[in-house]
């Protein structure tokens, strides 16, 4: 029984992890919009951002990614035999991925907090969307893990969401912008 609640408070920070992902993805094209507009709209609304993208990152998804750590160790140590799992094993190195993205990420807070604007809008766009895909990813491989289609989607899946994603910012950039 234990195991089960362990789970539910992994599922729980995981799933608050990727929100702060997501959340932060999209506050960080907000910041890069405030530091490309015209100056009273800048220091207000960038000082605002900068609070705001400092709350979820510090009060959110850092907590939630070591939170979620914690229980699947523990998960872990109650049941070793899931680590000759293939899924486990996906899993794992999906996650070495996922912790470097929040990696790269965290240079993208700095970077802002500093008001340093180091990358492009489209780059945030990407970063945006990568999470996004990430979390697709996991919830595939997750529900379907005991399925012989979970490969399908671990890698299909997320490759559909990002080209979605790519398309419709594709034709939101070729829209005319009204003032």
């Amino acid at each position: 029984m234990l195991y089960y609640y362990l789970k539910t408070f992994h599922f729980l920070f995981a799933m608050t992890w990727f929100a702060g992902l997501i959340a932060s993805g999209r506050l960080f094209v907000y910041q890069w919009e405030a530091l490309n507009d015209v100056d009273p709209s800048k220091s207000i609304l960038g000082a605002h951002l900068k609070k705001l993208v400092k709350r979820v990152w510090y009060y959110v998804t850092w907590p939630s990614m070591l939170l979620s750590f914690f229980f699947a160790f523990w998960m872990i140590q109650l049941r070793l035999y899931h680590m000759a799992d293939s899924w486990m094993q996906v899993k794992i190195v999906m996650v070495i991925f996922l912790v470097a993205y929040q990696i790269k990420c965290h240079m993208i807070f700095k970077a802002f907090q500093g008001d340093e604007q180091k990358q492009s809008r489209r780059f945030l766009h990407y970063v945006n969307i990568t999470a996004l895909a990430f979390f697709v990813a996991f919830i595939f491989l997750m529900v379907l893990k005991d399925a012989l289609n979970w490969m399908y989607g671990t890698i299909i899946a997320p490759s559909v969401v990002i080209a979605i994603a790519l398309l419709l910012a594709q034709l939101r950039g070729k829209k005319p912008r009204t003032p």
